[in-house]
């Protein structure tokens, strides 16, 4: 049986910007889940070579563990996966306009769960 050759071309990051595009603000348990602690998801924006032609952008994320935080600084039973998606979404609009959303792969890498109470607690992940 012979094996056929596929050319595979690898992805190679070519620049990562030194700034976050924006800062994605929640809540989770601190160590030890004896408090809250305020934090932020940074989004940076990357220019890589070697996506198949059907892709025009990549978003990577894990460790989403975390509550999101309202615009009035409270938190409520929204996990900040799931707010993530509005964001990139405006976040694509500004600063690349022309790539089509249905032409975006999205790579949800693990911990996608959070709870305030206990770092490190298990939960349903689906609505990510």
């Amino acid at each position: 049986m012979k094996k056929s050759k596929v050319a595979r071309e690898r992805l190679k990051v070519v620049t990562i910007a030194e700034e976050p595009l924006e800062v994605v603000p929640y809540v989770s348990a601190a160590r030890g889940s004896q408090e809250i602690v305020y934090e932020g998801l940074p989004v940076y924006r990357e220019e890589i070579l070697g996506l198949p032609v059907e892709v025009e952008a990549l978003i990577v994320t894990s460790d989403l563990q975390g509550m999101a935080l309202h615009d009035n600084g409270e938190y409520g039973d929204l996990l900040v996966g799931e707010m993530l998606p509005a964001t990139l979404e405006g976040l694509l609009q500004i600063h690349l306009p022309g790539v089509h959303p249905d032409k975006v792969l999205v790579c949800l890498c693990g911990d996608l769960y959070g709870d305030t109470a206990a770092r490190g607690s298990n939960g349903d992940p689906l609505p990510v």
